[in-house]
């Protein structure tokens, strides 16, 4: 015969029966204490062997679960450093979560434990092998952002690759004309995208890599807008050749006249020499 108990306490057992020689029934009670068990932990990462950096973040995470159904239990987890915290219960998903950043290397012991409401526990642990500073090496700059040539409402994008250990954080910052450098806010990704106009002509733009060991900057490269400052004849039939002045030219890919397409020729970096298509309207030139 078994039984299950959900939880710890005294507990009776009522048994009856037929006695078969005797041809009567029979029952008796049986009281029982059932003792409380201690919650059941698992980490689930890091895993034994990871090799962190000093100055990493370190995430732990544990599974927990308590055989009683009405216990309660709360987490608590030793970096093995000398620091001791309470951990992130959430009760629901039956989980304990901690961080931390380690400030020396060596080997240290992370041990998760959980303690239900009886004052019984459990714990669960591993260890890291956490790489000190001669491990480490400041941020050095692999890729500079080049600049680039856009017309005005065209997205401009820059992109850096950077290398060191612990990994560094991006920043972006901008140099408007006479200004300085300053944060551009929320820019911390590898690459960098902007609407350019006029406003943003020569303005400059760079990222800086920084970790624990140090920063660096990039090179700067800046936003050269496609302008048109002039274009003569000023009016003119289908295949009339329109010649456009302006700057930054050699990087046209396109002209249209008030939104219709027209065949052009590159002459220089201030030139480019088009016609009037078919289908033009009166309106304005365009070039990307």
């Amino acid at each position: 015969m078994n039984a299950y108990c959900p939880d710890d306490g005294e507990y009776v057992a009522h048994v009856w029966g037929w006695d078969a020689e005797g041809n009567s029934p029979f029952d008796y009670d049986v009281d029982f204490f059932v003792h409380n068990a201690p919650p059941v932990i698992a980490i689930d990462s890091p895993a034994s062997g990871d090799t962190p950096n000093v100055g990493d973040t370190v995430e732990v995470s544990a599974s927990v679960f308590d055989p009683g159904m009405s216990d309660s239990f709360s987490c608590m987890v030793d970096w093995g450093d000398g620091v001791q915290e309470p951990a992130t219960l959430d009760a629901t998903m039956g989980t304990c979560t901690a961080s931390h950043v380690y400030a020396g290397g060596g080997q240290q012991v992370i041990t998760m434990s959980a303690t239900d409401n009886s004052n019984d526990s459990a714990a669960a642990a591993v260890m890291l092998d956490v790489q000190g500073p001669s491990n480490l090496t400041a941020p050095s700059v692999t890729k500079d952002p080049v600049s680039v040539t856009v017309a005005s409402g065209a997205t401009a994008s820059f992109s850096v690759l950077g290398d060191g250990i612990p990994t560094p954080s991006i920043q972006w910052q901008k140099l408007p004309v006479g200004g300085s450098w300053t944060n551009i806010a929320g820019a911390t990704k590898s690459t960098y995208s902007v609407t350019a106009s006029k406003l943003l002509a020569n303005v400059q733009y760079r990222a800086v890599f920084t970790n624990s060991m140090g920063s660096v900057s990039t090179a700067p490269a800046a936003i050269n807008l496609i302008a048109v400052s002039k274009f003569l004849p000023n009016s003119g039939g289908v295949g009339t050749a329109i010649t456009l002045t302006g700057t930054n030219l050699g990087s046209v890919t396109s002209v249209s006249f008030n939104g219709t397409s027209a065949p052009f020729t590159v002459l220089s970096s201030t030139q480019v020499i088009t016609a009037v298509p078919t289908g033009a309207t009166t309106g304005s030139i365009r070039v990307t």
